[in-house]
């Protein structure tokens, strides 16, 4: 059995599994991506973890969810910063100092509101139909959401890069932290959902210089240049 297992949903989407995916990878642990190796998505996702022994008497309400099997019983962590976190925990991605922790989980958790404010308004019908299906009214939102939202979270990332080292190297300290994945999926999602916008966005360019330097680590090159990774944002910045 792997170390980590991800139940997330088996869709051609990046979603709020990715995130967890690159993670996982970065940590160099074992892991599974559960749901695309039994092609399960929607409600029957939570549902094969409710009839697993792995989730047998764990709390559980909605993807993703994250099964530790590396201690003596297996333990399971759900929504998406919580484990982002405790991956960070778990394998020296949160930072040196109780100071550095607290920024990068800060970083994470801003991107998290990030891509649930894209999720309304790309999705403000359902978020079961794609923007096409539900377009006439999302498209007032989405357009206001590019207008007078975007720039207030990348306006926020500008400067955490800035007042570390002048946006020189990693977001918190001096060491790859969670916070760097989470800004480089905020910009994969950004380009994915708004190419237009973000090719023409000469606001943000510590937050585009950053993401250069993070396709170019090594263990992040080798996850997207996988077969592990989703690299399709459609919508919604996820």
């Amino acid at each position: 059995m792997a170390q980590y297992q991800l139940y997330y949903h088996a869709g051609n989407f990046a979603g709020r599994g990715e995130p967890i995916r690159m993670l996982l990878d970065i940590a160099g642990v074992q892991w599974e991506d559960t749901c695309r190796i039994k092609s399960l998505i929607g409600p029957p996702v939570i549902q094969a973890l409710r009839d697993s022994p792995e989730g047998k008497g764990q709390l559980l309400m909605f993807p993703p969810a994250l099964v530790d099997n590396t201690g003596t019983s297996p333990v399971v962590v759900s929504q998406l910063p919580n484990i982002m976190n405790y991956i960070a925990e778990n394998h020296g991605l949160a930072g040196r100092s109780p100071a550095e922790r607290a920024r990068a989980l800060q970083i994470t958790l801003t991107y998290c509101d990030l891509v649930a404010e894209a999720m309304a308004a790309y999705h403000p019908v359902s978020g079961a139909l794609s923007v096409e299906q539900q377009w006439d009214v999302a498209e007032p939102l989405v357009r206001k959401f590019l207008d007078t939202r975007v720039d207030r979270y990348l306006a926020f990332f500008e400067e955490a890069l800035q007042l570390n080292g002048r946006g020189s190297g990693f977001v918190v300290g001096d060491s790859l932290t969670q916070a760097d994945v989470s800004l480089l999926m905020a910009m994969r999602g950004y380009r994915g959902s708004a190419g237009e916008h973000c090719a023409s966005n000469d606001r943000i360019p510590l937050v585009k210089a950053h993401e250069g330097r993070m396709r170019a680590e090594p263990r992040v090159r080798a996850f997207l240049q996988s077969d592990r990774t989703v690299d399709h944002f459609y919508n919604s910045f996820s």
